[in-house]
């Protein structure tokens, strides 16, 4: 009669004891399936949100009013194909990053206008750069600013497998333009003045070695530009006009053959 009990507590205790291994698995199943739900939430709305930017990066852009704001401010670079190199600047097409579904809706056609950002570039700095690039080229330009529908860019082609060329900093320093202020950065952002101090010391080094607009003239271009006029005006000048003798004209127009003949 005394074991009755003892038997019954330990029956329970059994009951409770399986009781607690059975509820342990089913828990962590329902943990599972509840953690699987969130992961699952969580990797579409990420998906939907890399869909979103990865349209925007896929977007080909026809015109510079179709590039968002946040491109322009975050200075993004973009890829395009030359076209045609005007005064006004360079005539690219765009060419987006290439996805299968997305890009064969992209079949649109139109070129953006780019200016090279900082510089000004000389008649000659325009002849440099059609001797330079070729028809069709690939190019990177680096958004810095936009003016209704010009780009104003760091252009950079590729110079071999691992060299490429910043177009504005060569053409400053080979003399083929002058600095002028970025439009569209301002001066409290570190860009800005990281760009300017490149694009002085590119010019600088024009300056240095004389080449392009800040070449010195020598004696002889100056007196050919400034003497050698006046020379030839007196020359042709009739006897009987002003002041000049006879003698004096022969001795302009010796002068003159002789200066013609050593220059």
């Amino acid at each position: 009669m005394n074991c009755l009990p003892v038997i019954h507590v330990r029956e329970e205790e059994a009951v409770c004891t399986r009781g607690e291994h059975l509820e342990g698995p089913l828990f962590l199943f329902k943990l599972w399936i509840r953690v699987s739900r969130n992961i699952s939430t969580g990797l579409a709305i990420a998906g939907v949100i890399l869909l979103a930017r990865s349209v925007k990066l896929t977007t080909k852009f026809t015109n510079a009013l179709e590039i968002p704001p946040e491109f322009i401010k975050k200075n993004v670079k973009l890829r395009g194909r030359l076209h045609q190199i005007t005064e006004q600047g360079l005539q690219i097409e765009h060419v987006p990053i290439t996805l299968p579904i997305i890009s064969s809706f992209q079949r649109r056609y139109g070129l953006l206008l780019i200016r090279l950002a900082g510089v000004a570039p000389t008649p000659s700095g325009i002849d440099w750069l059609k001797e330079e690039l070729k028809p069709a080229q690939m190019v990177w330009f680096q958004l810095l600013g936009r003016k209704n529908l010009e780009l104003d860019c760091l252009v950079v082609v590729k110079k071999g497998r691992f060299s490429s060329v910043c177009l504005n900093e060569e053409i400053l320093r080979n003399g083929l333009g002058r600095t002028v202020p970025i439009e569209g950065l301002t001066h409290e952002s570190q860009i800005f003045w990281k760009l300017h101090r490149r694009l002085l010391q590119a010019e600088l080094k024009a300056v240095k070695k004389s080449k392009g607009i800040w070449k010195e003239e020598t004696f002889i271009e100056k007196f050919k530009e400034r003497i050698i006029p006046g020379i030839i005006s007196l020359e042709v000048m009739p006897t009987h006009v002003g002041m000049i003798s006879h003698a004096n004209h022969s001795c302009f127009h010796k002068l003159a053959s002789f200066v013609l003949q050593g220059l």
